[in-house]
């Protein structure tokens, strides 16, 4: 979504002071369980910007050499941030506090304002340079002076290319050998594509001198990738880029989110996917539905020289619930399926992984036939395997709160290597407050953690099976790193929104395991609060095979959700007037059942009456709700669906 990013002045508010039990995650430090290191803020004291020092949005990458590598935004036209570390370096480290070296900010060679991104930033990271083979011994670093018949100088990696967001384009960076210093980024590049009103890129690399960016087109509010084939100099391979549209059908152009894009280097096939949520049909388009689908974008052509560049198959991975009451636009609700971004991550065999949140829960779907099939099924209709669970009070340090457990995940992401080793991570909290009137998940007193899940056996549900994959769950950070709401309704917001929108995980290539970078909010210095900082954590056991221990961490089968299609309301039969709601449960492919004999007092829809409706389906056993009242003319309206057992604002 667009958006600038900003520091939001602090107004003080004269309260009454009341305790606040906050639920404490239990902190995962077993040797034989899942452990990750002290919560480290990565940081970079000198650094001026008219944003203070704020940190948004962390993104992490891996290499082949060991390299990790990590960013942030400060927002437009600040630019953003980057630096790195070594497995090596964390491997070494007596007290597993990783070395992180600030590199400084990938615009750095752009010398006029107009350069300076921090809207958004992605990177990706290319295969290592290679001798060019018997009939052409050269190196293939694009930088070596031919003929050069020996090995590649400088380690054995490759292009990192980066893109960052300046609202009206992207300043595209590229530095070879996982070198950061200015004499090694030689590629810049301040308007990389003929767009002039892109948002939310991605990127990805294929091979050693091939990149993709794929973006937000605002005005059409399409989808579009560019190719690279010159290490990052041009991303206009195919002329206009934004020929190569992904969202082909045409319920999909007006209303979708992108996610991440991905290649599959594991395949000689060219193997090109790009994840993205939207709704199923043009009528949902047309009545405002909310993005209830996930889809899967794959092209397999290469691109065709003076075509219209890559041809897109969309794939329907799965499709959550709506109640379309039809015209006006705001007619339709029901599950979200983009809290925020999907998700797409590709495993060492070949294995494509999609996971989403529908502001509830994490879930997940695996194909082994490069996109096609999704759990069992070609139509959207095979159950996801749900990946987060709710850890309860057993697992609670302070029980004394109103809700204890994870209850709420937001921005997931994931990674994937071997074959079928999955991770996954969100931000969690145990708040019940979702979305009403007001657009925020929480409210001032929610805690939220970094939750962390890994299996092993991540494709065991590609046959639809959704719990075999057997899911081992736990917190990775030892402090809460936000409390308050989180909002994902981007620009529209009117707070919650110093974490950004999304935090990434990696795999180290040579371990397996895990590094996370986060955003946290809740540092303080001399006891005043810091803005927003980028954190790290690393996993330190269990990155290779399941934990033998259980302590901090919960064990499960990965849970089973029907694949749900929508409701279609049929016209209700006039009956009296009346001065309430009624609330039924509405179940799969039209199956409607009233759940109460008693009507909830009220003429409007308010937050209090969508509670008690909420109170009682859950009461009924009830997943999801609508409710309904009788006009004096005998027109039924409805509205819904919402989930059980949630608090509404």
């Amino acid at each position: 979504m667009r958006r600038m990013i900003f520091v939001a002045a602090i107004a003080a508010l004269l309260v009454i002071a009341l305790p606040v039990a906050h639920a404490v995650y239990p902190a995962s430090n077993q040797s034989t369980g899942i452990a990750f290191n002290t919560d480290q803020p990565v940081m970079n004291l000198s650094r001026p910007s008219a944003f203070g020092v704020q940190s948004l949005e962390p993104g992490i990458k891996t290499d082949s050499a060991g390299d990790i590598y990590i960013n942030a935004i400060r927002g437009v036209p600040a630019g953003t941030d980057i630096w790195k570390t070594t497995t090596a370096l964390c491997q070494n480290a007596a007290d597993n506090q990783c070395p992180i070296n600030y590199e400084g900010q990938p615009e750095g060679l752009i010398t006029t304002g107009a350069g300076a991104g921090g809207g958004d930033i992605d990177m990706a990271v290319g295969a290592p340079y290679q001798r060019g083979g018997l009939n052409s011994p050269n190196c293939t670093d694009p930088n070596s002076v031919p003929p050069n018949p020996g090995p590649c100088s400088g380690s054995a990696t490759g292009n990192l290319y980066l893109a960052s967001l300046t609202l009206a384009n992207q300043t595209a960076v590229t530095c070879k050998d996982g070198n950061l210093a200015v004499s090694s980024c030689l590629v810049q590049n301040p308007a990389s594509t003929a767009q002039s009103d892109e948002d939310r890129e991605w990127l990805a690399a294929e091979g050693a001198h091939t990149a993709y960016l794929s973006f937000h087109v605002v005005g059409p509010q399409s989808i579009s990738v560019c190719k690279s084939t010159n290490d990052g100099q041009t991303y206009t391979a195919f002329g206009t880029c934004s020929k190569a549209d992904v969202t082909t059908p045409a319920q999909s152009t007006a209303n979708n989110r992108l996610g991440n894009i991905l290649t599959d280097q594991t395949s000689s096939t060219h193997y090109l996917y790009q994840i993205f949520s939207s709704v199923a049909t043009a009528q949902q388009n047309a009545d405002g539905c909310p993005s209830n689908t996930v889809y899967m974008a794959v092209s397999t052509d290469n691109g065709i020289p003076g075509t219209l560049g890559l041809v897109w198959t969309d794939h329907m991975i799965y499709q959550a619930p709506v109640m379309d009451s039809g015209s006006p636009v705001g007619g339709c609700t029901g599950t979200r399926t983009d809290t925020l971004f999907p998700v797409v991550a590709v495993d060492n065999v070949g294995n494509v992984f999609a996971e989403w949140s529908d502001g509830i829960n994490v879930f997940y779907e695996s194909s082994s036939d490069h996109g096609t099939t999704w759990n069992g099924k070609t139509d959207g209709t095979g159950p996801p395997t749900q990946v987060s669970l709710p850890f309860g009070t057993a697992n609670c340090t302070n029980t004394t709160g109103p809700v204890c457990g994870l209850h709420t995940a937001l921005f997931p992401w994931m990674s994937a290597t071997g074959n079928g080793h999955v991770d996954f991570v969100w931000y969690g909290s145990p708040t019940t407050v979702q979305p009403g009137t007001n657009p925020d998940y929480g409210d001032a007193t929610s805690p939220w953690s970094v939750f962390f899940a890994e299996t092993f056996n991540g494709l065991a549900n590609v046959g639809g099976n959704a719990t075999a994959p057997i899911i081992y769950q736990t917190v990775a950070n030892k402090n809460p790193n936000h409390i308050g709401p989180i909002c994902v309704a981007g620009t529209t917001c009117m707070g919650g929104r110093t974490l950004g929108d999304f935090f990434q995980v990696a795999i180290e290539q040579s371990t397996s395991c895990a590094v996370i970078a986060y955003a946290n909010d809740r540092a303080m210095s001399g006891g005043t609060a810091l803005p927003t900082e980028a954190y790290f954590n690393r996993q330190l056991s269990a990155c290779t095979s399941p934990p033998t221990s259980m302590a901090s961490t919960t064990i499960h089968h990965g849970k089973a959700v029907q694949a749900r299609g929508y409701i279609q309301l049929q016209p209700s039969v006039a009956r009296p007037r009346v001065s309430g709601f009624n609330v039924y449960t509405a179940r799969a492919h039209g199956g409607i059942h009233r759940l109460n004999s008693r009507l909830i007092v009220g003429q409007n829809v308010s937050s209090d009456l969508l509670s008690q409706a909420s109170r009682l389906a859950a009461r009924g056993h009830a997943h999801w709700f609508f409710i309904q009242r009788v006009q004096s003319d005998g027109r039924v309206v409805r509205f819904g669906p919402y989930l059980a057992g949630r608090h509404y604002l």
